[in-house]
């Protein structure tokens, strides 16, 4: 899995240099992201560092694949994809845009793996046509799988990022 996901983030980057024609549409986003959760019945928390390829399918839709890094507590890699709904068109300088995102992740730790669901609002501000700020809040879902036996548990996090259009 871990091999997986470095593969991914290479993907990723070299998209950016490898699709100059979309740098004038702006349809392709990069963006990097991290949070601290704790999870309702552990008493342990851990961090997220994130990394997001996005493409705008429609003026306000956005679909993306990304990795997960996740330390602390329990340590794990992650690949998964999400959908972004903004309520304004993207990429409007100097505009805050309201949104709403769904994802998914599979994820592979020491000694367990886990299938992640979160639902998150959030509000972006972009400074400029390609660069846009990001808060976002949300409810994650995990079940993760320990030698034969599952533990399901739920959590709120709050989600601080950069994205770069291009």
């Amino acid at each position: 899995m871990k091999k997986f996901a470095k593969v991914l983030l290479a993907v990723v980057c070299a998209s950016a240099v490898a699709v100059p024609a979309m740098a004038q549409e702006k349809k392709s986003s990069i963006s990097a992201f991290g949070n601290y959760s704790k999870y309702g019945k552990s008493k342990d928390a851990s961090g997220n560092v994130n990394l997001n390829y996005g493409y705008l399918v429609s003026p306000k839709l956005e679909v993306g694949v990304g990795v997960t890094e996740t330390f602390g507590a329990s340590s794990s890699t992650g690949v998964g994809g999400s959908a972004q709904y903004y309520l304004n068109p993207v990429g409007v300088p100097k505009q805050v845009n309201p949104y709403g995102k769904v994802d998914a992740f599979v994820l592979d730790g020491t000694g367990f793996t886990a299938t992640q669901f979160g639902a998150y609002v959030g509000v972006a501000y972009s400074a400029t046509e390609s660069t846009e700020f990001f808060v976002e809040a949300g409810t994650q879902m995990q079940s993760q799988k320990f030698s034969g036996r599952t533990v399901d548990d739920d959590g709120v996090l709050v989600q601080f990022g950069l994205k770069l259009r291009f």
